[in-house]
């Protein structure tokens, strides 16, 4: 066994008990290896402030848990449960004897529920708090409140290797922090040269595998390696068993769901003296020291789940760690001896990683602890003393499903559903499928075990069936006969899920649950959705396995999944992606299901669309639960009002292009558009800004509409025309004429164009004696003319005429004469009579 005295922290021991014995809250800032964990809490058992109370320690695993009580008993001595014991979910080994309960933050909740004071508890020591769990920061908080109302000497002591202590001293009304060195065990890095980033997996496998058979080769101890999670550590030891052979190598994998059997064995030595290599989740990140370790290869990156705001679902998203989870995982190579840490990222990649973890109470589904704080009496949680503040936005939408759900009035204050919910110790969506009145269940027994079934690790290998109905077949057939059940079925999760079940089942033995005569019996399916209104599933097409969900999220089930013939589901667990998760879970219902409990929940609505393939305004009235629409038939006897509404809708969401536009009513515009340029007294026609006015210069005209077809009877040029006045209208057509009369007195068309001077086409001898080039605009623009040859070909641009009759002329003419030579190119063009290009006939010879 370590000798107490080699840990770093066993000198800061008297310092850490005096400074919690004059504090109520303490900060211990220990790094990885100091000993915190196992040396800290057995020290403090000894203080007299403690005065025969115990010590509750807080740690976020279950895994660590176990295994730090069976640490400690057997420092001292002893068996589990006498002076040292522990408590997780369906796991309790604790006596009258114990003095230092090891919990995980949620069983720490519970008894704060049912005795807030903490009768017979001195000190609450949160363990690893950087970890910052959602369950974390609400038992601080819990902690925190009964300790200003109810218990003064409730001391706290929250303990880390990477912690922002100074921020966290300031929130503990400036908290005294204490600092202690690690083990000096050097831990030596060793970064990839080159980025492994947008790599395929492939590519990131291999690497991995390489590298963990360099470091074997390298360097002596066993191994330990960092994955985000089960998939990736299956995978990862199936390519291994081609590189490590078994009778050298153990590859074990270590993750939350496996048994405690199993769990114990990637801690312990080999028996076989084979050099080990685990295979880990961060569940090995902290608290934990596993025998014999010299290695860590870390990928660098977890799988967290993230919560979406906008649809009220949470998704795992697999994210690069930050630099604080990197070293604590690293320090796992210098927990006994010197070790080597090789990071599957480049060093300069490294200096780029967020420096601490996000808070979970920024990314979570605060459903429960909306349920938690308004049972503790707060019916607004953000009135709660919180180290990182819950969001607004997450808590509106979590407390608006409790209401749905019946837990919470519209007050946010606790109704006694509610409270009876709190008694059973699950999600608040489980225990509401648990609440149905007696009489509306099939089966107290089914009931409590389909809500087992979805409260933890699903019982089925590979999900190859999302459907309910098969694990519920799966866990009778194990209560028949446990060695019976399929190769497809997972022993360990199934006997987990059935003492859940048996324990609700003593649980709401003890509620009185009462009936309404009148209420009718509920299917099992409809059971569930009371607990998933928002997760009812309606299939977008006949043939198809895509689904849109009531709260307006799609999803979708595998293509083979027998489910996919169902038109409607429950969905109770997904993949919440922001456009289409992957349904893993689900159980069918029929739409006469769903109406029969949804009934003050579904509404109509009427929706009139234009169908532009008709040219038609049509009427349709839904029958809708949230965003599905369980009836659609054709609205009749649709009004005037309605139907004018429509129209212009579509005209808006068109921007105008499907009014009746002539050319001449576009013409007009252009020229209003470019006089625009040079007076404001011409602004606001631009299709943009006609779309913005549309309510006010046509809107108004439309009252006449009774179908689509009057539309073209809109006189736009008169209603465009109306927003000028008399005066305004008579110096657009002085400064931006539609025409241009040449000396031969023939009218050419203007073009006008935004941004460009105004054109016309003509051919050259129609201004003979036509000295300059004309302005308009209010003098400020010349107007441009385009020559034209007697084959009307453009000869010259120009608006100087005065210069090119002075200059470009000549030479144009020279140029013509020889290409025309029975048209007109006089010397002294200003002279000549404007008109036809062809000479005068000469008189022909006798």
């Amino acid at each position: 066994m370590t000798d107490n005295t080699n840990l770093p922290i066993y000198d800061f021991l008297p310092e850490i008990e005096l400074t919690v014995a004059n504090n109520l809250n303490s900060i211990l800032k220990a790094e990885p290896g100091a000993g915190k964990s196992t040396q800290v809490p057995l020290h403090l058992l000894n203080s007299a402030w403690l005065n025969g109370q115990k010590i509750i320690m807080l740690e976020p695993r279950r895994l660590a848990v176990r295994s730090l009580a069976q640490f400690l008993s057997k420092k001292l001595g002893e068996s589990v449960g006498k002076t040292v014991g522990y408590q997780v979910r369906n796991e309790r080994k604790i006596s009258a004897e114990t003095k230092l309960e090891i919990v995980t933050e949620g069983i720490l909740i519970r008894r704060l529920q049912q005795d807030p004071e903490l009768n017979g508890t001195g000190l609450v020591i949160f363990d690893e708090f950087h970890e910052r769990s959602l369950e974390a920061d609400l038992a601080l908080a819990l902690c925190l409140d009964s300790q200003s109302a109810l218990r003064e000497d409730l001391k706290l002591l929250l303990m880390s290797a990477t912690l922002e202590d100074q921020s966290l001293s300031s929130f503990l009304n400036n908290a005294p922090i204490i600092e202690c060195p690690g083990r000096s065990f050097p831990v030596e890095y060793h970064y990839l040269e080159q980025s492994l980033n947008n790599q395929a997996w492939q590519v990131v496998n291999r690497t991995l595998i390489q590298t963990i058979h360099k470091a074997m080769q390298s360097h002596n101890g066993d191994c330990l390696v960092f994955l985000p999670g089960k998939g990736e550590i299956m995978q990862a030891i199936k390519q291994a068993e081609e590189n490590f052979p078994t009778e050298e190598y153990s590859l074990i994998p270590l993750y939350g769901s496996l048994t405690p059997q199993q769990q114990n064995q990637a801690l312990a030595f080999d028996k076989h003296g084979k050099r080990k290599i685990i295979f880990s989740t961060n569940i090995a990140e902290t608290s934990l020291t596993i025998e014999g370790i010299g290695i860590v290869v870390d990928n660098g990156f977890v799988r967290r789940a993230s919560y979406d705001s906008s649809s009220g679902m949470t998704r795992m998203l697999t994210q690069k760690i930050s630099q604080a989870s990197a070293k604590q995982r690293a320090g796992r190579a210098g927990r006994l001896s010197s070790g080597h840490a090789y990071r599957l990222w480049t060093e300069a990649e490294h200096r780029t990683r967020p420096e601490f973890e996000q808070e979970s109470m920024l990314s979570s589904d605060l459903t429960d602890l909306c349920l938690e704080t308004a049972m503790w009496g707060e019916s607004n949680p953000q009135n709660m003393r919180w180290l990182t503040p819950p969001p607004e936005s997450h808590i509106k939408i979590s407390q608006e499903l409790l209401q749905t759900l019946g837990f919470l009035n519209a007050k946010g204050t606790i109704t006694a559903l509610g409270k009876q919910a709190m008694q059973l110790g699950l999600s608040a969506r489980l225990a509401k499928i648990l609440l149905q009145p007696q009489k509306v269940m099939k089966s107290q027994e089914l009931i409590c075990d389909i809500a087992a079934l979805l409260s933890e690790r699903d019982i089925l290998k590979n999900s190859y069936s999302a459907n309910l109905q098969d694990r519920i077949q799966a866990l009778e057939s194990y209560k028949i006969n446990p060695n019976s059940v399929q190769s497809t079925v997972l022993k360990s999760a199934t006997k987990e899920a059935l003492i859940n079940s048996q324990n609700w089942q003593k649980r709401m033995a003890k509620l009185s649950l009462t009936a309404n005569e009148k209420t009718t019996q509920l299917s099992t399916a409809q059971c569930i959705a009371l607990a998933y209104p928002d997760r009812i599933a309606q299939r977008r097409s006949n043939q198809g396995n895509r689904y849109l969900l009531s709260n307006g999220k799609g999803t979708f089930l595998p293509e083979n999944d027998s489910l996919n013939q169902n038109e409607y589901l429950v969905v109770t667990n997904l993949d919440g992606q922001r456009k289409d998760g992957k349904i893993f879970i689900a159980m069918p219902i029929t739409q006469n299901e769903i109406e029969a409990v949804f009934a003050d929940q579904i509404i109509q609505e009427n929706e009139i669309t234009f169908n532009p393939k008709k040219q038609k305004v049509e009427g349709i009235t839904r029958t809708k639960l949230g965003a599905l629409s369980l009836h659609i038939k054709p609205s009749t006897n649709l009004t005037k009002e309605e139907i004018q509404t429509c129209i212009i809708e579509h005209l808006k969401r068109t921007k105008l292009d499907d009014l009746p536009w002539k050319p001449e009513t576009l013409k007009w515009l252009n020229r209003v558009n470019w006089l625009a340029q040079y007076s404001e007294d011409y602004l606001g026609f631009t299709r943009s800004e006609l779309l913005n006015d549309f309510d006010s210069w046509c809107a108004p005209y439309l009252s006449h509409i009774k179908q689509w077809s009057d539309i073209s009877k809109l006189d736009l040029a008169s209603l465009l025309k109306a927003k000028l006045s008399y005066e305004q209208l008579q110096n657009l057509e002085q400064q931006a004429p539609t025409h241009y009369q040449a000396p031969s007195g023939k009218k050419v068309a203007i073009e006008y164009q935004l941004g460009k001077q105004p054109t016309i086409s003509i051919q050259l001898q129609e201004l003979f004696g036509e000295i300059s080039s004309p302005k308009i605009g209010f003098e400020q623009v010349a107007l441009s003319f385009e020559l034209l040859s007697p084959a009307r070909r453009p000869i010259q641009i120009t608006s100087d005429l005065n210069h090119f009759w002075q200059d470009s002329y000549f030479e144009i003419a020279k140029e013509m004469r020889g290409k025309y030579p029975k048209h007109r190119w006089p010397d002294k063009p200003l002279e000549e009579k404007a008109g036809r290009s062809l000479q005068v006939n000469r008189q022909r010879k006798c």
